[in-house]
């Protein structure tokens, strides 16, 4: 399973290739976070490549380049966990054919820098912090493509007019047009700030194929096309909205084009792209990396579990975000007593619930990272008969890096303990049962799940 990454853009947007610049990259350390501050660049095939890594942390890390597609970072982070007390010694590096390039395990506030070639074979290569408890969400990839990522050749058609909706703009006759030298989508040029608008036209290089998530947030209408079809619409009179669409796009050059029309009062115009090895980027001048998805970012406590009550997507109105140490957070439902979900990454944005200032709130929370299923339908994980009551909800206690979970089935009392499993590859619970009567049985979903110990105390464990 691959995060979702944060990304920071080094290459300039072209449509051909003919050599292969120098890369040079400086990657630190959030504080406390187990993140990297850097998690994607681009490279040309061939190119040489220099990562400066400092570790500004309180903590050990590494920095390993690995080949082999983007599932690679588990291999190698696996073969160093099975290294055991010698890992110490050899600085966690495993000996590895899918390492491209490594650090050497760095203490605090230390830093140092590896030069190689990247690969000639485009794709995306991860690289992972592999000190134990650490590779689950330490990671980022490096995007090596003959066609580095963004805009180029952009050029602006303007009009003037009064619309309540985008016109066919290849009927009227634009007051102007020019080319846009940074290659920036922006209102910069318009004559007045009132009943104008725009259509930008550009050359949009994807690094690689795969899906791809536009967006605009605009006053007042807007409408993205890539090669003439249309990925966002959020055309017609309105303030400040945002509107995103996806599409599966192949590497290489293709044509973008946006419309924009403004009517009256504010004027605004971002766009916002994302795609495979990285997250949220503008498109448009003056736009902010992730402000299309811009809130207030719950961020769990640093070594301990956190619990907020918010309501969440696919789960009831009781439902909880619950984060734990390494990155993993799950998505637990008072209503129905179970984990319906978990996600790495980030934690929770519950700007939809409070508002944010742009609405009224009380809408359902996002979660910040990439979901995975554990199988849970919706109901407990423990049987006792065919009679089974509806659970209850009881309440929680934080224990340190886990969460108990109390509820009653009938006159049994369960207390389900959550934590992150030892290697940090999917969640664990612990079940304890008072109350007497057959035993419980387990609603076993999937094959990855391990179960360990039987009667009234025992431990599940689900694989990410």
């Amino acid at each position: 399973m691959r995060a979702s990454p944060y990304v920071i853009a080094l290459a300039l947007a072209q449509t051909t290739a003919t050599a292969a610049p120098e890369v040079e990259v400086d990657i630190g350390v959030v504080q406390a976070q187990l993140r990297y501050d850097k998690t994607s660049f681009n490279a040309m095939p061939g190119a040489k490549v220099a990562i400066t890594f400092k570790n500004d942390d309180e903590l050990q890390h590494n920095l390993i380049v690995c080949r082999g597609g983007e599932g690679a970072w588990k291999t190698v982070a696996d073969a160093a966990l099975k290294l055991g007390a010698a890992g110490f010694d050899k600085g966690w590096l495993p000996e590895s054919d899918l390492i491209v390039a490594a650090t050497r395990m760095l203490n605090p506030h230390e830093e140092q820098t590896i030069r190689f070639t990247a690969p000639e074979a485009e794709g995306i290569y991860p690289f992972v912090c592999t000190f134990p408890g650490h590779a689950q969400i330490m990671r980022g990839e490096m995007v090596v493509s003959r066609y580095p990522r963004g805009l180029g050749d952009l050029r602006y058609r303007y009009y003037e007019g009064k619309w309540i909706k985008l016109p066919d703009f290849s009927k009227l006759q634009p007051a102007a047009t020019g080319k846009i030298e940074d290659n920036k989508i922006t209102l910069a040029p318009r004559k007045r700030h009132d009943e104008f608008g725009f259509v930008f036209e550009g050359s949009l290089n994807v690094p690689v194929d795969g899906e791809y998530q536009f967006s605009t947030s605009s006053d007042d209408g807007s409408r993205l096309l890539v090669d003439g079809n249309v990925v966002v619409d959020n055309d017609g009179v309105h303030g400040n909205r945002s509107r995103a669409g996806k599409v599966q796009l192949k590497q290489g050059a293709h044509r973008l084009e946006v419309q924009y029309f403004e009517g009256g009062g504010g004027e605004t115009l971002e766009v916002f792209w994302a795609g495979p090895g990285f997250k949220t980027e503008p498109l448009s001048a003056g736009a902010a990396a992730n402000s299309v998805d811009a809130g207030e970012f719950f961020p769990p406590v640093p070594g301990r579990a956190t619990v907020v009550r918010v309501r969440l997507p696919s789960a009831s109105a009781r439902s909880m975000a619950v984060g734990l140490p390494g990155g993993i957070s799950f998505c637990f439902d008072a209503e129905t007593c179970s984990v319906r979900y978990a996600w790495n990454g980030g934690f929770v944005d519950v700007s939809p619930e409070r508002g944010n200032g742009k609405g009224r709130g009380g809408g359902v929370c996002k979660v910040v990272g990439e979901n995975w299923k554990v199988g849970d339908t919706g109901t407990p994980l423990l049987r006792f008969g065919e009679g089974d009551p509806a659970p209850r909800f009881a309440g929680y206690r934080i224990d340190g890096d886990a969460v108990e979970m109390h509820y009653q089935i009938g006159a049994r009392s369960v207390r389900q303990r959550v934590e992150a499993t030892p290697a940090g590859d999917g969640l664990e619970y612990t079940f304890s049962v008072a109350g007497g009567g057959p035993q419980p049985k387990v609603e076993i979903k999937r094959d990855e799940v391990e179960v360990e110990g039987s009667g009234l105390k025992f431990t599940v464990r689900r694989k990410l």
